[in-house]
């Protein structure tokens, strides 16, 4: 029994270093990834800007250039930025162009780059590169416009929204999103690898996001206002203003634009491109097509029609008797040999017809 006693101490300190072992093993285990994740890193990097396209990389340059030049205290920000009372009692159209270029901290331009990183690719890898500059330059300007409603409206119930200073890409993303969830195969769609959703409910799951990170000035009505051009522009709503395939590949061979298209990066348009179509544009679609099938259905039925004599077809008896059905082989074929010579076969062979 005093052995056993001796030993019971040794056993619970045993016990108690197991989870502290344990512990250390898994930080030994996260510590040993980490440093293979950042000796990878600049291989990752450069794999990263190898797939980039052509207008993406582009817009992204774009914006950290703008961002740099801001920084440097050249001007401020709320001197561009989307400003609802500027424009409309100032004067200051200018902010409809330039509120997209610039952003308010560091942070809000790296959420954005790495967002539109990821859309970005998707539409112009499907679409081509013309398709998607056109994209971001309907959205830019359109974005504004229902985005100054939007605060518009609010104002009635909350008037200093309209004060608001709202710079930033992330309400052109988000139009660009819907774009792209509706190229894409699917119907369901991976939130950061923790679990599925209907790709049609994901962006208003990270508008929800915003809403909530809408301290560190990402603005809800821009993004509102983004969802809203994006799927205007997917249900043919926006037409007046949208690249027609034949324009893009016009633009693609034109003398002035061909050196773009010899730039590493630039995507062509495709000819069987997936066009991002709404459930509305598809029965639309599926509709033409049946209403075109039918007409030709109907109008084969009555060439059909025409063409059938309207008297009884019923064959003449005696003018069937006319026609013999059989033929007698002939005696002697000029130019061959009698076949009777040979004693094979003789005039009385049948030949059908």
């Amino acid at each position: 029994m005093s052995e056993q006693g001796c030993c019971l101490p040794d056993q619970r300190s045993e016990e108690a270093l197991l989870p502290a072992v344990t512990c250390l093993g898994r930080a030994l285990n996260v510590v040993r990834c980490a440093v293979r994740f950042l000796m990878t890193l600049p291989l990752r990097a450069v794999e990263w800007f190898n797939v980039f396209t052509l207008a993406t990389f582009s817009t992204v340059l774009f914006l950290v250039a703008m961002y740099t030049v801001a920084t440097m205290s050249f001007f401020e920000v709320s001197t561009v930025c989307l400003n609802t009372s500027a424009i409309l009692h100032n004067y200051q159209v200018y902010r409809l162009f330039t509120y997209g270029a610039f952003h308010s901290s560091t942070f809000h331009l790296v959420i954005n780059v790495l967002f539109l990183a990821s859309v970005g690719r998707t539409v112009e890898g499907k679409l081509g590169t013309w398709y998607l500059l056109n994209v971001v330059l309907v959205f830019s300007i359109m974005c504004a416009f229902i985005q100054m409603l939007l605060e518009y409206v609010i104002s009635f119930v909350y008037p200093p929204v309209l004060d608001n200073c709202l710079p930033g890409f992330s309400g052109i993303l988000f139009g660009i999103l819907v774009l792209a969830l509706g190229v894409t195969k699917g119907k369901n769609h991976n939130v950061f690898g923790l679990f599925t959703i209907p790709k049609m409910l994901y962006p208003w799951l990270l508008l929800a996001v915003s809403y909530a990170m809408s301290y560190w000035e990402f603005s809800v009505t821009a993004n509102l206002a983004g969802l809203i051009i994006g799927y205007a522009y997917m249900h043919d709503f926006l037409n007046i203003v949208k690249l027609s395939p034949n324009m893009i590949l016009v633009l693609e061979h034109s003398e002035l634009c061909f050196w773009m298209s010899a730039l590493p990066g630039f995507v062509y348009y495709p000819k069987n491109a997936l066009m991002p179509l709404s459930g509305l544009s598809r029965r639309l679609r599926r509709t033409k097509s049946s209403h075109s099938q039918r007409k030709a259905s109907l109008s084969l039925s009555l060439l059909c029609s025409e063409t059938s004599p309207s008297h009884d077809t019923t064959p003449d008896v005696n003018q069937a008797s006319e026609t013999p059905l059989f033929l007698e082989a002939p005696d002697k074929v000029e130019g061959q040999p009698n076949q009777s010579d040979d004693g094979a076969g003789s005039t009385g062979e049948i030949i059908h017809v």
